[in-house]
């Protein structure tokens, strides 16, 4: 007989979702700051579209808007590239 209540704790969300898989990775947290960054960039780019539906196509798109918008750095675009792409990162969340 279970005599423990229902869990009610809501499910973490994507970005915490990464920070966990992150620090699992044993990455730093000067590493994984960074990652959410991008990563939270990009949700917004995104919306109404959730990630886990975005295609290739939308990378390109997220991308090239970061190079239009002559704000950053060849370097920081290249970060940026690396984390959306990570096919660890498309997984289903």
């Amino acid at each position: 007989m279970n005599t423990h209540p229902p869990d009610t704790t809501p499910a973490p969300g994507l970005l915490e979702t990464v920070r966990r898989e992150l620090r699992l990775r044993n990455y730093s947290q000067k590493t994984i700051k960074p990652y959410v960054s991008c990563l939270r960039t990009y949700i917004r780019f995104l919306r109404p579209l959730h990630p886990r539906d975005a295609r290739d196509e939308n990378i390109r798109r997220f991308i090239l808007s970061l190079i239009e918008s002559g704000d950053y750095a060849p370097s920081t675009i290249n970060q940026k590239q690396q984390t959306v792409g990570r096919r660890a990162l498309r997984k289903r969340y």
